[in-house]
């Protein structure tokens, strides 16, 4: 079901040429439409000016809004598409289409139930309930279980309710050698997996010859040691998963005899002066950069350590 949605004193220019059978319209600005979910739309007026003379209107359905440009249905309501250049007016303008509609729903609402005869349901064919209807499903208490098979109503996973332990085979000696959690004593040796301080270590990937587009792959490690042989630009691939956590790592670049030019990921903001991205190394010189996220598309930058 579709929804017109209104907005008082719209005004705005065309930005770019809009063709006869063109479909999207650029415009100067659209910040002060309404956000449009799937089925709904609002009508706009587009027309050449002159002085104080209006020429060449045609009404456009506008259906998706996408920052300054729209996705619109062209000739509605009579209207014929033509082409408008960019200065041309866009303005909210009360239409014909708009008026109808609400004087229809008007209509609706002044017409009262006790007017109209309604057939009523069946078993075999929808409609409206009598009020003997009404009066048996009022009756039926909330929750209730409609009919059901005797092997669904026996079936113990559709009831609620106590049962004596005694009853449930085996639940007293499962009960009886399960650890309680307050109090009680142990006896025998616990076993488990056995934790080291390799458990803590942080892994190191190490790329020799990098050169071109490099993805820092996460599945590999969070220390990446990279020596340049060539113009690099570096990508992140195999974020883990970030909520509540926030996740470190480390970029090593190492120049040689020729220092190389390093672009880096999207993203980071860089906590140096005026926030300006520090330069790559130069010849023959190591620099580690230290980085941190908490959602895996915004990240801090930091020039570490360096020879």
């Amino acid at each position: 079901m579709t929804k017109q949605r209104f907005v008082n004193n719209f005004s705005t220019r065309v930005a770019a040429t809009f063709g006869a059978a063109d479909t999207f319209l650029q415009v100067d600005s659209a910040a002060a439409l309404p956000l449009l979910v799937p089925g709904e739309y609002l009508l706009l007026t587009l027309f050449r000016k002159t002085g104080v003379q209006e020429s060449g209107h045609e009404v456009v359905r506008v259906t998706s809004i996408v920052e300054n440009q729209l996705a619109v249905i062209r000739s509605v309501e009579g209207a014929t598409a033509s082409m408008f250049m960019a200065g041309d007016h866009v303005e909210a303008r009360m239409t014909a289409g708009s008026a109808e509609n609400m004087a229809q729903k008007a209509d609706l609402g002044v017409k009262a139930d006790g007017n109209h005869t309604h057939s009523l349901a069946s078993t075999e064919a929808p409609g409206f309930m009598s009020p003997e209807q009404v009066s048996k499903l009022s009756g039926i208490s909330a929750g209730a279980t409609p009919n059901s098979t005797d092997s669904v109503l026996l079936s113990r996973s559709n009831h609620t309710g106590e049962q004596a332990i005694a009853t449930i085979t085996g639940l007293q000696t499962a009960l009886d050698g399960a650890l309680p959690k307050v109090g009680g004593s142990l006896s025998g040796p616990l076993s488990g997996a056995v934790v080291s301080a390799a458990n803590f270590l942080d892994k190191t990937v190490t790329n020799a010859t990098a050169t071109g587009t490099v993805a820092l792959n996460f599945a590999q490690g969070d220390v990446f040691d990279l020596t340049l042989t060539g113009i690099t630009t570096l990508a992140l691939a195999n974020l883990p998963s970030l909520s509540d956590e926030t996740l470190g790592f480390v970029v090593r670049v190492t120049q040689g005899a020729a220092a190389y030019a390093l672009t880096w990921f999207p993203g980071i903001t860089w906590l140096t002066t005026n926030g300006v991205a520090p330069a790559a190394p130069a010849s023959n010189k190591v620099v580690e950069y230290v980085f941190t996220t908490r959602n895996g598309t915004a990240f801090l930058g930091r020039k570490g350590a360096a020879t």
